[in-house]
């Protein structure tokens, strides 16, 4: 049973600036962003970093949190919760920690401490107006009793709790309330009202689909067909909760189905199918720390036991399940366990020991009320007695037994229970037909949308083809259209070309017309400088045979020196050069701008790939000169002697 509603909203006087990362915190806790392996570890830090407000919170949601995987460490966060909210003298907070140490308590199975703490929660609320509170301290209350087997005490305080429950609309716990009152009712030996509670509580149920609290009112359900001698409805509700938890084994409501299954399979003869079924009970228990359901489990693995005949083993479970049940103080569970030593005895003819447990178990069974062993008690007890041959008395529990035994599952009592039954089963069948009528609808509705979807379907298709159609048709155009496009400006490219070729031709032409037009004067040149040193000779040579015209020849020299060393050759040269070899000058300029004109007329002949005799011939000097002018050329070129002048200038 869950008795903890996580509040995402802190009383009004908690919040305030300090409280903002605890506020934040449990948002993502609510909201699931921070995820659950984180959720503890996260309230842990913030205790550790809080003011004493904020801490009360914390310790509560953490005591909440550790309640069924570590109970010992929720009972600390529990009592501290109390110490620091009477030190805060903060009544909602300590009736909040109150609460939380009894279902600690609880959870121990320490049901002195759960009554202490419950009646405390019980006792504030006459200053608080804590109705949650209240109504779960009342069920703790009512499950204590029941433990114990005080089941009028129990019935008053599950009836409070129930009309608590109503009174805060809380379903859920309206639904667990009365599955609680069923069981108590059940133990009374009244079913008509069990059965009716157990019905109610599991239609809640199954409007919540919570597969635990569904299987926990299947079981309810088969346990009272169980008392009432309907072994195969019985096994049918619980097989009905084991495969409503096949996805949560782990838990208390499973291994208490485990163990409702072997008690069938017990009467059925299949022990050893019994024993499986109560060793995985067992483990889940022990697995849980939990030694009220371990202690049940050792009796009922005794009883399998006692009816395969193993009377020592049966004896040894329930002597150790009974020492359990005296640890928690069960007193329900000690007069189960007397009852079924006597029976036990009884069976293997021990009747002196048989008779003690079995009064003892018909005296305490008396006193709180348990209708169940009570009746089994009477009937063990006259068969005792009939076994000892002491009729008397025989015949006075036989008597005792028959009269009881009527009382409660007489004939007016199985009748009411099939009326129950039967109104159970039709409201059932009615909503399994509301259930019918609307999944027809939905899949009438269904069946409409399939068709609407399909027309739409096909249409989109239709659409769509069109679509195709007309834009393939559209790019049909755009290529036609696109291929006379390229056609055209392939004639017009073919037509540049054709023009760029024919232009290149005549650029070809002109640069070799001017090519030989520069080759024809610097021949020229050569030739004239020549010839002009020829005739200078010829008149030098003149002027040696003591001629007297001697001033006449000097002139002559003269004038033939000053037409050698005339520039106007040169001015001509360049510019047919240049216009062959565009921005060579400039180029020169930008390499070295001291450059001389006698530096930039051998870099001319150097480009025109003459040899330094020919150079020598058009500048008019001596071969050797030639040879030093190039070593100076390239020095002011930035050239080492290695370099190649010829490809260099070349390149430019």
């Amino acid at each position: 049973m869950s008795f903890y509603k996580f509040d995402l909203f802190i009383n009004c006087r908690l919040i305030k600036p300090a409280l903002y990362y605890t506020l934040v915190l449990k948002m993502l806790l609510f909201t699931g962003i921070l995820h659950a392996g984180n959720k503890i570890d996260s309230l842990e830090f913030l205790l550790s970093s809080s003011d004493n407000e904020v801490r009360l919170d914390i310790l509560d949601q953490l005591s909440y949190h550790y309640l069924k995987s570590n109970t010992t460490k929720s009972l600390d966060h529990a009592l501290d919760h109390v110490n620091l909210a009477a030190e805060l003298q903060n009544d909602y907070q300590l009736q909040k920690g109150y609460l939380n140490c009894a279902k600690s308590y609880y959870y121990l199975s320490k049901l002195d401490s759960v009554l202490f703490y419950a009646d405390r929660v019980i006792k504030s609320q006459t200053q608080l107006n804590n109705d949650t509170v209240s109504a779960a301290a009342y069920m703790l209350i009512c499950n204590s009793n029941i433990i114990r087997g005080n089941y009028d005490t129990a019935l008053i305080y599950g009836e409070k709790a129930l009309e608590t429950f109503t009174k805060i609309h809380d379903t859920i716990e309206i639904a667990t309330t009365k599955k609680n009152l069923s069981y108590i009712f059940m133990s009374r030996g009244e079913y008509e009202d069990a059965l009716k509670y157990a019905i109610e509580a599991l239609k809640i149920f199954e409007l919540s689909n919570d597969t635990m609290r569904i299987a926990s009112g299947l079981g309810t359900i088969a346990n009272i067909y169980l008392n009432t001698g309907k072994d195969h409805m019985a096994k049918e509700y619980f097989i009905k909760a084991k495969d409503c938890l096949q996805n949560q084994q782990e838990t208390l409501i499973y291994s208490q189905v485990l163990q409702s299954i072997a008690g069938i399979y017990r009467s059925e003869g299949q022990f050893d199918s019994s024993l499986l079924l109560y060793s995985q009970a067992l483990s889940i228990a022990e697995q849980m720390n939990n030694m009220l359901l371990a202690a049940k489990i050792y009796m009922n693995m005794a009883n399998t036991l006692k009816s395969d005949n193993k009377f020592h083993e049966a004896i040894r479970n329930y002597k150790k399940a009974n020492d359990m049940f005296i640890s928690i103080n069960s007193e329900k569970d000690i007069n189960h366990i007397n009852y079924s030593l006597g029976e036990t005895y009884l069976q293997y003819d021990k009747y002196d020991s048989a008779e003690i447990y079995l009064l003892k178990s018909l005296h305490t069974s008396g006193k709180i009320n348990h209708a169940l062993i009570y009746e089994a008690a009477l009937k063990q007890l006259y068969l005792l007695y009939e076994k000892k041959q002491d009729f008397r008395k025989a015949f006075q529990y036989f008597n005792t037994y028959v009269h009881y035994h009527d009382s409660i599952v007489g004939q007016d009592v199985q009748v009411k229970i099939a009326e129950l039954e039967t109104k159970y089963e039709t409201a059932k069948k009615d909503k399994q037909i509301t259930e019918l009528e609307l999944q027809q609808e939905i899949e009438k509705s269904e069946k409409i949308s399939q068709r609407i979807i399909f027309s739409s379907v096909i249409f989109l298709f239709i659409v769509l083809l069109l679509g195709v159609w007309q834009k393939r048709k559209k790019d049909r155009m755009i290529l036609k259209q696109r291929e006379l496009f390229h056609k055209k400006e392939k004639q017009l490219a073919e037509l540049k070309l054709e023009r760029s070729k024919l232009k290149e031709e005549e650029l070809r032409q002109s640069v070799l017309y001017k090519s030989k037009q520069l080759s024809t004067h610097a021949l020229h040149m050569m030739q004239k400088n020549k010839m002009l040193n020829e005739v200078k000779i010829s008149i030098k040579e003149l002027s040696k045979s003591k001629n007297k015209d001697s001033d006449i020849q000097r002139k002559i020299v003269h004038k033939i020196n000053e037409s050698i060393r005339s520039d106007k050759d040169w001015e001509v040269f360049k510019l047919y050069f240049e216009d062959v070899n565009h921005d060579f000058y400039q180029k020169l300029k930008k390499l070295n701008p001291e450059l001389t004109t006698n530096d930039q007329r051998l870099c001319t002949l150097i480009k025109l790939n003459m040899n330094s005799k020919e150079m020598a011939s058009v500048l008019n000097v001596a071969p050797v000169s030639i040879k030093s002018s190039r070593y100076r050329l390239k020095k002011k070129l930035g050239l080492v002697p290695e370099d190649d002048l010829e490809e260099f200038i070349g390149n430019i």
